[in-house]
């Protein structure tokens, strides 16, 4: 029931959302890393969506993805239904990391 928990997972997020307004401007960051090595998607997903929550519209969340279980392509198709943005991705021996942006436009609730 993964696809499921990912709507879940989205709706309790524009529920944030709303919470975080209200919250906005308070220690907001530019810049944030996740490493999620060893991590399932979903849980990758649902610490990646709370990352988001403590950034500033186009700030960065860079994501530290494992070789062997690569999330880039899910991550991508995600941030895409976010209206974020991969402004990168660096491929490295050990990892992939993941630059991804955040959009301007406020998700709707």
């Amino acid at each position: 029931g993964d696809h499921r928990d990912l709507h879940l997972s989205i709706r309790r997020q524009r529920q944030m959302c709303i919470r975080d307004r209200n919250m906005e401007g308070f220690n907001m960051e530019t810049f944030r890393t996740l490493d999620i090595r060893g991590l399932s998607f979903f849980k990758s997903l649902q610490l990646a969506t709370e990352e988001f929550t403590r950034i500033k519209k186009n700030g960065i969340l860079q994501l530290i993805v494992d070789k062997k279980k690569n999330f880039t392509e899910d991550f991508s198709k995600w941030a895409k239904n976010q209206g974020f943005k991969i402004s990168d991705i660096e491929d490295d021996p050990r990892m992939v990391r993941l630059f991804i942006r955040k959009g301007s436009k406020s998700v709707k609730a």
